[in-house]
């Protein structure tokens, strides 16, 4: 069934393309298209499933293994990127985003490909700050706001000034997803 697992792929890849094309056009990551492809993924899972057990009923036990995998990745992506949301981080899309890849890594491989994705982003990021002379006011204003934390006591959402800097952390996501699988496959 490597067929499958290459239109699965495909399908993914094709669904980061079009999440990162609207983030940089509209900076939007519409939640129509993160349910289509959760859709056609599950309805190609179960075509898989459904083929394996009348064809290979030894293979459930590992396919079952495969899927729980998938499903816990998303679990615990849906929860970091829940988290990034509330703290300011990330915009609503890019959690939800972030969630669809944690379903197609699984939890075994998650932690490399956020790992790749927060480096690009973060590499990316500190280009983009630097080459708008913002570096320092940005890592003083997050100073400000960790202190303010602890002075007050509470917690606040974390916001930016609008210095009209737009960063598509999908396009992001795109990149880091092609080199995480790539790095998967020379490993």
């Amino acid at each position: 069934m490597y067929v499958i697992e290459i239109i699965k792929l495909i399908i993914y890849f094709v669904l980061l393309f079009i999440c990162a094309w609207t983030d940089c056009k509209k900076g939007k990551i519409y939640n129509k298209n993160l349910l289509k492809f959760i859709l056609v993924y599950t309805l190609l899972n179960i075509f898989e499933y459904v083929f394996i057990f009348f064809t290979d009923r030894e293979r459930i036990t590992k396919l079952n293994e495969i899927l729980f995998d998938n499903l816990t990745g998303f679990i615990i992506a849906l929860v970091i990127g829940f988290v990034f949301y509330l703290m300011g981080v990330f915009k609503g899309g890019d959690a939800k985003l972030l969630s669809i890849v944690g379903l197609c890594a699984g939890k075994e491989k998650e932690f490399i490909h956020f790992a790749i994705i927060i480096l690009v982003a973060g590499v990316a990021s500190l280009y983009v700050l630097i080459k708008n002379r913002i570096l320092i006011k940005r890592f003083r204003r997050i100073g400000l706001y960790i202190k303010g934390m602890f002075l007050v006591g509470k917690y606040e959402r974390y916001t930016t000034d609008d210095d009209g800097i737009k960063f598509p952390f999908a396009v992001y996501i795109l990149i880091g997803e092609v080199l995480s699988y790539v790095y998967c496959l020379l490993k």
